[in-house]
């Protein structure tokens, strides 16, 4: 089975350039062009448009690369039921994850993996839920680990509820309170914690994570979790963060629950779990048998 031509297809149509999917694939530009070029005259279809800007697809290979991708993702599941039944474990996954979940709990679930199926590689790649959610619909990542809410037209399973919290630096004047509104939290400068999934300037990201509407006071905003630890640390405003990521970070900054308390549910998410590889689930049992250990020893 030899199918770099559809892999040098889906890689062109992911990075618009011929050249550095040749790099991608340890070809050489004119390779890479060969193969394309091949594809397009056993197919009959004109599927990329080559110009001094990169390379695009054509309106054909936008109406094949669904199904192309589709291919890629049955090859790799019989290489890996072929190889299970020859009593050998090879192959690779591709996961991905929030950045919240990946530190708190991938390290121990990766080296678990390892010590039971160190024939199989894992790639980690680390997104916001939404960016996840558009790989794993194109089936570029075999399961995503992230929120649950807003992703109904895929099949996941709940790993814990992550609880969304005030943070405050120690020295701020609701250091010390257990519990505060959004109202209270909303008479201070906020700094909002950006990612991939929305942008600032038409999101409320405190809407995005409370699903309460407040006009905050943004002062300062950035993409990194400890950045934005650090930042609330420094007193340059507070902010909202999910339980797990703090924890990541201990000693940083304070903790107050929300009045009401609020939470956001994170679990692993797939395509559809009747065509999960074997690599894939056995993986997520592992996470998941990680989750339950720090569940009962109350670090979730």
């Amino acid at each position: 089975m030899d199918n770099k031509k559809y892999e040098a297809f889906e890689r062109v149509a992911r990075n618009g350039s011929i050249t550095k999917t040749a790099e991608e694939m340890g070809y050489t530009q004119s390779g890479v062009t060969q193969m394309l070029n091949s594809l397009e005259t056993e197919l009959g279809l004109s599927l990329i448009m080559r110009t001094n800007k990169g390379a695009s697809l054509t309106t054909s290979g936008r109406d094949l690369l669904p199904f192309i991708r589709e291919e890629q993702i049955w090859e790799k599941r019989i290489r890996e039921e072929c190889s299970r039944m020859l009593g050998r474990e090879t192959g690779s996954i591709e996961v991905g994850s929030l950045t919240s979940i990946a530190s708190a709990i991938m390290p121990r679930a990766l080296d678990l993996f390892r010590e039971r199926h160190p024939g199989i590689r894992i790639n980690l790649i680390e997104l916001g839920t939404q960016p996840m959610a558009r790989m794993l619909a194109d089936g570029r990542i075999d399961a995503a680990f992230m929120e649950i809410e807003g992703n109904e037209h895929f099949e996941s399973r709940e790993l814990f509820k992550d609880e969304i919290k005030a943070i405050v630096s120690f020295d701020h004047p609701l250091a010390r309170r257990k519990k505060v509104t959004l109202e209270e939290l909303n008479k201070y400068p906020f700094i909002a914690h950006t990612t991939s999934d929305y942008d600032q300037t038409n999101v409320d990201w405190a809407y995005y994570i409370t699903g309460t509407k407040m006009d905050w006071d943004i002062k300062f905003s950035c993409d990194d979790d400890l950045m934005l630890l650090n930042m609330v640390a420094h007193d340059l405003g507070v902010s909202l963060a999910g339980s797990v990521m703090v924890s990541n970070y201990p000693g940083k900054v304070a903790e107050i629950s929300l009045s009401p308390r609020r939470y956001r549910t994170l679990g692993v998410v797939v395509r559809s779990k009747k065509y999960v590889s074997p690599a894939a689930r056995a993986y997520i049992d592992t996470v998941e048998e990680v989750v339950m250990q720090a569940v009962r020893e109350r670090r979730l």
